[in-house]
């Protein structure tokens, strides 16, 4: 009866961990760095972090930073394509203001290599 007893109790204790660990790691579909707000898409397959690396990407452009390890160098890389939207407020004087940006980003899920492509670009007004 005691084994029964705990083997309940630590499946309670488990159930519960599990239901806050996934309410904390939410994925949200925006971020937002100083003015500019990264949308992905509301089905997004990618991790919060992975998200943080595609946002770091687009807005620091630095095409040196190329990261490798050992399995991309024997296999190659393990590519997923999203396409991701940047929203750049009060980027100009006059209305329309905001500039809005459609991206392909191609990224490694196991070395953090990513690619950026520009698809299109427009000028909205969502900023007085």
């Amino acid at each position: 009866m005691k084994k029964i007893v705990l083997i309940f109790l630590a499946a309670i204790c488990a159930t519960s961990f599990c239901t806050h660990i996934s309410a904390s790691n939410e994925n949200p579909s925006i971020i937002s760095i100083d003015s500019v707000d990264i949308l992905f898409s509301e089905n997004s397959t990618l991790s919060y972090e992975e998200k943080q690396i595609i946002a770091e990407a687009l807005l620091i452009d630095s095409p040196d930073a190329q990261a490798y390890n050992l399995l991309c160098n024997l296999f190659g890389h393990k590519n997923t394509t999203e396409n991701v939207t940047t929203l750049t407020h009060c980027a100009r004087a006059t209305a329309p203001r905001c500039l809005e940006e459609e991206w392909q980003v191609t990224s490694c899920s196991r070395c953090g290599n990513t690619e950026t492509t520009r698809i299109a670009y427009g000028y909205k007004n969502c900023c007085s």
